[in-house]
């Protein structure tokens, strides 16, 4: 039969590993929940960013269209006239070509710079694009699940063991003989 002492401390240590066994579990499902809104919250904000990147190229594009476009409207007006203005002045040929193929030469270089332009924009938007998404990976990986640290059952059983090994050691041995420990000294030489 155990003492009181002995079943008191068992006794706690069960309740002790239930209630961290309780607490690790609680703690789980508060990682999962958080793993699952994080996750959600970072792949919402990834759908916004990527969204307004996509945008932004569209309307750069449009941009530049519209440019080409009206460069491309200047350059037709600024020949016709100035073919119209040599026509009245009765002069032709050459010069009058030269002319023509300088309004054509500027609204290429102008046409090919606008071009260039949004290629750089875009690249960029690109590296934008592949930093968001990055950065979004990065989120959602520091919120993996990480289960909580368990307790341990045979740290329970040998911690319920060591308080049975000490009550019992603690009783003394029936069996053993006892010494008396007084050494009287009984005079003599």
């Amino acid at each position: 039969m155990c003492s009181p002492t002995v079943a008191i401390g068992a006794v706690s240590t069960v309740m002790q590993y239930q209630g961290q066994r309780q607490q690790a579990k609680s703690q789980d499902a508060w990682n999962r929940q958080r793993q699952e809104l994080g996750t959600a919250r970072a792949l919402e904000n990834f759908g916004l960013q990527t969204g307004q990147a996509y945008k932004r190229m569209q309307q750069d594009r449009q941009a530049a269209a519209n440019e080409i476009s009206e460069v491309a409207r200047q350059s037709r007006r600024a020949q016709a006239s100035g073919a119209v203005a040599a026509g009245e002045a009765g002069v032709a040929g050459k010069s009058v070509q030269a002319m023509l193929d300088d309004f054509e030469r500027q609204e290429l270089f102008y046409t090919t710079n606008v071009r260039s332009n949004l290629e750089w924009k875009e690249d960029n938007v690109a590296d934008q694009l592949e930093a968001i998404r990055i950065g979004t990976q990065g989120r959602i990986e520091d919120l993996q699940f990480m289960p909580a640290q368990r307790p341990s059952f045979l740290g329970a059983a040998l911690r319920i063991g060591g308080t049975i090994g000490d009550y019992f050691a603690d009783i003394p041995d029936p069996n053993a003989t006892t010494q008396n420990t007084n050494n009287y000294y009984f005079g003599g030489p």
